[in-house]
Parts: C-alpha cells; structure tokens; sequence
C-alpha cells in the first residue's frame, strides 16, 4: 500500500508518517524541503512547492497512490489534483476561528458551547482568510460527493508540541528564560481555547486512516479532551521550567504583551465529541502532561532571538513597556479602590430564621468575609 504525505516534517506529520510506516504503508512525504526533519531512510522525500497546481503536477508525475494525506499546502487546489489519483483522501485544516463572525454570534462571540464550525459560510468581508478555508473544506467533500476518492477531514487547533512554527507557548518560556518575575495576562487567564498536542492531533487522523468506513464523508473537530485556561497553561509551563512569577492579571484591552498569546479574548471551544463517539479518539498525552513536556522542549530547542520563528508571533518582548504598564495598573487600581462604593453581600433568597415565623433578613457580611464562629 502506497501512502503520500503532504507536509510530514512539521510537529505532527512526523507522528503521522511513523504511524503509516507501523500499519504496513510505504510513505513518501511531498514537501518543501525548507523543513527537514530526521525520518526513516525508507521514506523518499520529494521537494516542491504545493502550493501551485503546475508545481504539484510536475512534482508528482503520473504517480498513484492508495492514501493520500493532505497536512500542507492549498486544500482547494489539492483536492482537485488527488481526483483520479487516489481512492482514499484524509485532508488537515482549521477553521475554529470562522466562528467567531459578529453577524453569527453577535457582540459578545461565540458560546463556549457551540457546535461544530462553520454554522454558515464566513464572508470574505469579514475573514477572508477564513473563507477560503471554508471553500477548500467544501472543495474535498464535493470530490467525495462524486465519488473521486473518499474524503475524511479533519480541522485542528492550534498545535502545540516540538517543531511548530510560531507556538504561542514561546511567548511564555522566553519570558521564563529571561527571568521575568511578572507576567502580565488577561482577564484572569479565564479565557478557554481548544488546543492539540501535535501526538493527539497525529493520532486522531491515523484514527480516520484506520476507519476508512466509519469516517467516509465525515468532517471531525480535533482537541486535547481537556480544554485548559490560559491561566492553567501559563501556571502549567511555569511549573514544568520551575519558575515563579507573580501573574498580573490586566482588562484584555491593556494587556497587550499578552495579545501575542491569547489572540482575542472570547472563547474558542471546539465540540470534539463526533471524533470520540465515532472513531474512539482518546488523548494520547494528558494535556497536563503536554504542555509540560512541550515548554521543556520550547526551553530546551529556543527558536533564533528576533529570527523568522520569533518574529512570526509579533510579540516585541518589550520587558520595560510591560513593567512599565504594571506599574500604571498598581496605580490605576489603588486610586479605584479609594473611590466609596458599598461593598457586594451576597443575598441568599431562602429565610434562615433563629424564631419561628421571622421574616427574611438582608445579609450583614460582604462577599469573602469569613463566617463567625457559630453561623450556619
């Protein structure tokens, strides 16, 4: 059995190609050659650019094959050039963010329980990046409606884990690395974002490969079963690179040294239930374990101080401006909280009378305050 991998030496084709080479596959992998990765001497690599039609036809000749695994490139364009070259698709894509259209969700974005993506078609006007992502989606499962091959897709997170290019988590383990004692964050780290380690994400397409039936015509969510906070994730990688900081929790607004790592502020859950009823998918890794083991990684593997990889986040690292607006919020909050305002008590609607028939009593405790001794 013939096995193409398109990508393959990012964080989670690697993974894949190992799980093919197990199941009996020869695998080539199709890629640009900008990204090498050590494989096994058995995989052939060819080298081209996929995202053009001429150069993916050139690169792959007459050649056929019996999977082929679509991780890179332009989805559109790669759905139309596999017809008649494969009987069985599993493309890769994302889309979580295509949900977050104001006309979809309103003014306060998207419910943390939504379901799947793509509720309706985003508008170029609003996203055009994310369009065009719904536009190859629908692409690969218009093949599979006629019958060139049969399509499974599958629309991945954000991938955490070794090899990724522009991991959010770097914004945190170079500030741990520079031995910042302060991280400024956002709204408490409260915000939920589905993310996948780049082990789950490769498991769950080999799931689609192992489960050509049950997975024919189907589009999945993929994520780490456990969605963290940005909180637990910044205490998590802390705690995996023994640091100790104070973490400074700003309005989203001004926590700008944080916007490289939070990229908006409402939730961003994927429903990731079909893939485990369906297909059995299960974590390979814990995300408590993960995100651990890939700041280690991060820590032990820097990208290049100001080098393409750092500078793709955007973040400036500008450690005098975050200080800088600490010391602006401290401020800011002392004078707020000298300004009078009665304190909140919290009002329980149920009588707790000591005599029969009392009426029901306001509260006389403001919210936080310990209990006497003897109340109930």
């Amino acid at each position: 059995m013939e096995a193409l991998v398109i990508g393959g030496t990012g964080p989670t084709g690697p993974h894949v190609v190992e799980g093919l080479l197990r199941r009996g596959y020869r695998v080539t992998v199709l890629h640009s050659g900008r990204h090498e990765v050590p494989l096994p001497d058995c995989v052939p690599h060819i080298h081209a650019d996929v995202h053009f039609r001429e150069t993916l036809v050139a690169a792959l000749g007459d050649r056929t094959f019996d999977l082929v695994v679509a991780m890179y490139g332009r989805l559109k364009l790669t759905a139309d050039v596999m017809a008649g070259r494969t009987p069985r698709l599993v493309s890769i894509g994302g889309g979580q963010a295509a949900t977050l259209e104001p006309t979809v969700w309103g003014a306060g974005g998207r419910c943390i329980s939504a379901p799947p993506p793509w509720l309706g078609r985003p508008r170029r006007a609003w996203d055009h990046f994310y369009a065009m992502m719904h536009e190859a989606e629908q692409a690969v499962m218009a093949h599979h409606a006629a019958g060139d091959y049969v399509a499974t897709h599958l629309r991945f997170p954000p991938i955490y884990g070794p090899r990724q290019l522009a991991d959010t988590d770097w914004s945190i383990v170079r500030r741990i690395l520079d031995g910042r004692r302060q991280f400024i964050i956002a709204d408490h780290g409260l915000k939920l974002e589905t993310r996948a380690y780049a082990e789950n994400a490769a498991h769950a397409t080999l799931l689609a490969v192992d489960r050509p039936a049950a997975s024919a015509g189907r589009v999945y969510n993929v994520g780490d079963a456990q969605v963290l906070t940005m909180f637990e994730r910044v205490a998590l990688i802390a705690a995996a690179l023994d640091h100790r900081w104070e973490v400074v929790s700003l309005p989203y607004e001004l926590a700008k040294p944080f916007h490289p790592v939070g990229r908006g502020r409402t939730h961003q859950v994927l429903d990731c239930r079909p893939i485990a009823d369906e297909l059995g998918y299960r974590d390979v890794v814990p995300a408590e374990e993960a995100v651990p083991a890939a700041a280690r990684w991060l820590a032990a593997h820097p990208p290049e101080r100001g080098g393409e990889l750092e500078r793709q986040l955007n973040d400036p690292f500008d450690y005098a401006g975050e200080s800088a607006m600490i010391a602006a919020w401290t401020h800011a909050k002392q004078a707020m909280q000298a300004v009078p305002f009665p304190d909140y008590v919290v009002a329980h609607p149920y009588r707790h009378p000591t005599r029969p028939d009392e009426p029901w009593q306001p509260p006389s405790r403001p919210v936080g305050s310990r209990a006497k001794s003897g109340d109930s």
